[in-house]
């Protein structure tokens, strides 16, 4: 996205964060998993209420963070027509595709 979301700018279909794809935490480290937990409830406060302090404190982080985070679990999906939703919390996931170079060559010397 080009524009980070805020609760103002978001449309109301993305605002429903009970119709995201879904994931199991349950198999995360526990450091992974209790951060991935907080920035859900702080996420899921923010799109009810709109309060970003509130948020940030349940999510125990920065409001960039919270933000970036976001912007993570409503960035299209692989199909293009869905979004990324709660696995975009997942430690080192990848929500974008690796971007293809043309005309990349491999010179052997």
């Amino acid at each position: 996205m080009a524009k980070r979301p805020s609760y103002a700018t978001l449309p109301e279909h993305l605002r429903d964060y009970t119709l995201w794809p879904q994931v199991d935490l349950s198999q995360l480290e526990a450091p992974d998993r209790a951060r991935a937990e907080n920035l859900a409830a702080g996420i899921v406060h923010y799109l009810k209420t709109g309060r970003l302090k509130q948020a940030c404190a349940l999510a125990q982080c920065k409001k960039e963070t919270l933000y970036e985070q976001l912007a993570r679990c409503i960035e299209s999906g692989p199909d293009g027509f869905t979004i990324v939703g709660w696995p975009a919390l997942i430690p080192h996931s990848r929500v974008r595709r690796y971007p293809f170079m043309s005309g990349f060559r491999i010179r052997l010397t």
